[in-house]
Formats: C-alpha cells, sequence, structure tokens
C-alpha cells in the first residue's frame, strides 16, 4: 500500500473514497498466460478494474527497460468501466481528474490514457437536431469518451467529439512538459484543467480551458485504455513508460492535486506528540442577569463643625509680672495703668527721661532727637487686665448624601459551562519527504529531442528538393 497517497488523500482529499483507481505499477498477475496489472490500496475499488495486458503478453518485458514503470510501447493496458456507476454515459454532472507519472521516450505524439469511440450516422430524410438541419443523405460523426495524449510538440492535449462540432481538440499549448513528468487532468462536461508539476522547484503550471462541446463518458459495455484508444487519427500507440496511474471522482483544485500527486514520488514520516488535557463541556448552569440602580439616598455622617457664643465675652487675666529691665531713652517697653476696680490694660509705650530739656547732641538717631545716650532701671508691675474671648457652646453635625444601589429586575439569562477534564493523546503530524535521487528524473532537459528533431527537419527538406 502507498502509505504517503493515503495519508495525502485523508488530508487533502477527502478521504480514499475519491480513489477510484490507483495502479503502481509494480503490482503484476498471470491469469490465463496473460499479464494483469492490479488495482492497488490505497484505491476505493481494490478487487476491480485490474488492468490486462494484450492476449499473450507477460509481465516480464512489459515491467523492465531502461526507465522505470512498465513500457506501454509493449503492450497497452485495457481495463473496464466502473461497477458503482462512475464516469457512466448516464451522468451528466460527472468530473474526474486523472493523474499520471510517465515518461515519453521520443517526440511523435501518442494517446497516453483513451475512451474515445466514434461512431458514423446517416440520416434519411431532412431532419433538425439542436436548430441544425442535416439532409437526406448526410453522414455526422458522433461518439462517446475522450483521449487524454502528448502530441509532438510535448505537450498534453484532450481529443473528443461533440455532437454538432464533430471531434474536437484542446491544447494544452502554454505548458512545456519535461521528459518524465508528473501530470493531471480535470474533466467536466464542458472544462478542463491540465496541470504539470515540478515538484523539484515547487511549482505547478495550469491551464484551464472551457468549451461549448460537450465531453461525454462512454457506455458500460465499453473499455478504458492505457496507451491506446478506440478511435483515434492513426495508431493511438504511447512511446513511454508509465510509473503511476490514478482516477479520482469530484472537483480537486491544482493545489490540492499537487499534494496528492506528491505521494507518488514521496515517504511519509508520522510524528506523535506527547499526551495532554482536553476541556470537555459536561452542562451548563443558567443564572437571571438583574438590572442594577439608584434605589433612594441615605445621609452619610461625615465629622462635626464647632459652635461658639455671640456678642462679647471677656476674661481676667494676669499681664505679666512685676520686673525690673534696663533701658535707654527712646526704646519700647509694656506698660499700662490700674483702673478704680483694680482692672486695667496694657500698652506698649516708649521711655523718656524726667527732663524738660531735649536737645541734639550728636549724629547718631537718640542724639538727632534730642534724646539722652544713658541707661535707667525701671519696674514694670503687673495687673489683672481684661481680655476678649470667645465661648465654644457645642458642635454641629456634617453628612454626606449617598446613593444606595439595588436590583431593578431581570434583563436576561447567563448561561456558565460547566466542565471536566479528560486525557488525550498528542497530535499526530505527518512530514512527507520527496526522494531526493527520483527527482532529478523530472527535470527539464531542453536537448532531449534536438537531435531527432535535426534529422526530421533535414529529411523534411530533401524530399522537398
Amino acid at each position: 500500500m502507498n502509505d504517503s497517497l493515503k495519508l495525502l488523500m485523508d488530508i487533502y482529499g477527502g478521504g480514499t473514497g475519491n480513489l477510484m483507481l490507483y495502479y503502481d505499477m509494480e503490482t503484476f498477475a498471470v491469469s490465463g498466460g496473460t499479464g494483469v496489472v492490479k488495482n492497488v490500496s490505497p484505491s476505493a475499488t481494490v478487487g476491480f478494474n485490474n488492468a490486462l495486458l494484450d492476449a499473450g503478453k507477460t509481465t516480464g518485458i512489459f515491467h523492465s527497460g531502461a526507465f522505470s514503470g512498465v513500457n506501454l510501447s509493449y503492450s497497452k493496458l485495457t481495463f473496464d468501466t466502473f461497477n458503482n456507476g462512475f464516469l457512466n454515459n448516464a451522468d451528466d454532472n460527472w468530473s474526474a481528474s486523472f493523474l499520471f507519472s510517465f515518461t515519453k521516450t521520443n517526440s511523435e505524439d501518442g494517446v497516453l490514457f483513451g475512451c474515445l469511440n466514434k461512431d458514423a450516422f446517416t440520416f434519411t430524410s431532412d431532419a433538425f437536431i439542436a436548430n441544425k438541419q442535416y439532409l437526406e443523405g448526410e453522414i455526422i460523426d458522433y461518439g462517446r469518451g475522450f483521449n487524454i495524449g502528448i502530441n509532438d510538440r510535448n505537450q498534453l492535449f484532450l481529443q473528443a467529439i461533440d455532437l454538432e462540432a464533430g471531434p474536437y481538440v484542446i491544447v494544452a499549448d502554454q505548458i512545456e512538459l519535461a521528459n518524465k513528468n508528473l501530470c493531471s487532468v480535470s474533466l467536466d462536461p464542458f472544462t478542463v484543467t491540465f496541470n504539470y508539476y515540478d515538484l523539484p522547484s515547487d511549482r505547478v503550471y495550469s491551464q484551464t480551458k472551457l468549451t461549448t462541446d460537450r465531453t461525454e463518458n462512454i457506455l458500460s459495455n465499453e473499455k478504458f485504455y492505457l496507451g491506446s484508444s478506440n478511435f483515434y487519427y492513426k495508431n493511438p500507440g504511447f512511446s513511454g513508460y508509465v510509473d503511476k496511474f490514478a482516477i479520482l471522482s469530484g472537483d480537486y483544485n491544482s493545489d490540492q492535486l499537487k499534494s496528492i500527486i506528491s505521494g507518488f514520488v514521496s515517504r511519509a514520516v508520522i510524528d506523535s506528540g506527547q499526551q495532554g488535557f482536553i476541556t470537555n463541556v459536561t452542562g451548563y448552569n443558567y443564572s437571571g442577569i438583574q438590572q442594577t440602580g439608584v434605589t433612594g439616598y441615605v445621609a452619610v455622617l461625615t465629622g462635626y463643625r464647632p459652635v461658639y457664643t455671640t456678642g462679647y465675652f471677656f476674661e481676667k487675666v494676669q499681664s505679666n509680672q512685676v520686673n525690673s529691665i534696663s533701658i535707654k531713652e527712646g526704646y519700647r517697653f509694656i506698660s499700662g495703668f490700674t483702673l478704680s476696680n483694680n482692672l486695667g490694660y496694657d500698652e506698649e509705650v516708649g521711655y523718656l527721661y524726667k527732663t524738660d530739656e531735649y536737645k541734639t547732641s550728636g549724629n547718631m538717631a537718640n542724639a538727632t532727637l534730642g534724646l539722652i545716650d544713658r541707661v535707667d532701671v525701671i519696674t514694670t508691675g503687673g495687673k489683672t487686665v481684661l481680655r476678649y474671648a470667645v465661648n465654644q457652646t457645642g458642635s454641629l453635625p456634617l453628612y454626606r448624601i449617598n446613593p444606595l444601589t439595588g436590583l431593578l429586575g431581570t434583563t436576561g439569562v447567563s448561561i456558565q459551562p460547566l466542565t471536566s477534564q479528560s486525557t488525550i493523546d498528542g497530535e499526530v503530524a505527518y512530514n512527507f519527504y520527496l526522494n531526493s535521487g527520483l527527482m532529478q528524473e523530472y527535470r527539464h532537459n531542453y536537448l532531449y529531442y534536438l537531435m531527432e528533431r535535426i534529422w526530421l527537419n533535414i529529411i523534411y527538406k530533401l524530399e522537398s528538393l
């Protein structure tokens, strides 16, 4: 089994159920003296659609030669239509992709995969078919199936027959093939896409063509061929070798087919990661969502402010003690007088010497004022005086108004998942490695057909003389 192809089909092809046929050209049998190429896993139709060589030809010479794969110059391969209805004539919406790994050994054109059948019809009276008039005795060609081949320009082509247009050919004229190629051709009744995969350079060369000419499938009693066809303008044989061949059902884009066809020439390495944990949801907890807002207000005590008496209030205090001080004339000191009720008041006064003679006596401040420059000792006495005061009678409390919040009503439901953990194996990683030695055979060699074309050109010119 081709493990790489199976894994790539699982990843990019939606599973191997769409892989309708796979020949690895390495699994053979002999039945009745004739060689058989087995349809092998991961094909979804293993046990059916095995390919037969021409009558009496065995697989010995068929499988030997200078190139890998099997030699279609030695014998074509023939296999039946699919017993599950795939590619049947009654299906108007079919689509399929044909994948090839092949080597072309000369420049001559030929059929790689063929199932084209041609018939002729003679009208016995005037008739209209699809708005076209056919006269009595007129012969028209019609047919079923198609041919996928390589022309002498080394380009892929599709050949089919339309009821109105007759035989037609569609060529992938923008794609240059190498000597050994990985290619695919994808078909539906009105579209064909040619793909050439340059895997050494990791590139895809693609060309899609639409046509008003219909491609129709063959009948259930007709055959499919590798290296031949029931109808071609000459001997439809193919000069070359086929390594791998597969047919896919369904629609695939060029990048998907590139990944899948790389399974022809790659090997897969599977790496499994470490064990881990996964969180599983086991149920849900439902609770109402309540709307909140202001439901009222409350006064909050923040402190107190003192309250004082109003009007005047006097208290008796002792103003100072009796002291003897030394003082010069003109200096200031605290003095006062006493009333009859033994109360008095204090005042700050300047000291003067008791004399009536004042005249300037020098340039200093005291001398200029006429003050006498000497020190006297005086006595200041203590008195009881009245002092204005206020009296605190209490305190006033201070408040701040705060809003009260609460529930106003239910506005919805909150869903909280309930979870549990379980152990899981690590993720599996797939690494695909191209066979580096094999990849060299798929590189372009533009000088391959040069000598043969030079000789053909010389012969043509000689014949025209």
